[in-house]
């Protein structure tokens, strides 16, 4: 466990224990005293899975991240959706490359979740949106 102070620790240090890949970038990159912190660190998590994307880093690692993200989604409370939906999602939604493969590999309310942010008011009509 990386702090037991912070809120959403649990959900995070999952997230660190199923991507450790991501938890040595947080380590890097996120102040100590954030790491537990749902909404500063499920959005870098989202802009570094849209990078690791774009450079086609290995499958294995890109379908662990969406095996992760799809399982925090399924019957997610109304303030974990908010959370990843402006957090997590709207990284997800800057390229194509990182759309086409959001809509392969979300499934369920993971998948709900993305279209409502990529169909939402601020990206609708948006070059990458169709």
């Amino acid at each position: 466990m990386i702090s037991s102070k912070q809120p959403g620790d649990e959900m995070t240090n999952e997230l660190y224990l199923a991507i450790p890949e991501f938890k040595v970038y947080a380590l890097e990159h996120i102040d100590v005293e954030f790491l537990g912190n749902n909404y500063l660190v499920f959005g870098p998590f989202g802009g570094l899975l849209t990078d690791w994307i774009i450079e086609d880093a290995s499958n294995e690692l890109i379908d662990r991240c969406y095996d992760h993200i799809n399982q925090l989604c399924k019957n997610a409370d109304k303030e974990t959706e908010q959370m990843l939906k402006v957090t997590f999602f709207e990284h997800l939604t800057d390229f194509k490359k990182s759309i086409a493969m959001s809509r392969l590999k979300l499934h369920g309310e993971a998948l709900t979740f993305f279209e409502e942010v990529l169909n939402g008011p601020i990206f609708s009509g948006g070059k990458y949106a169709k």
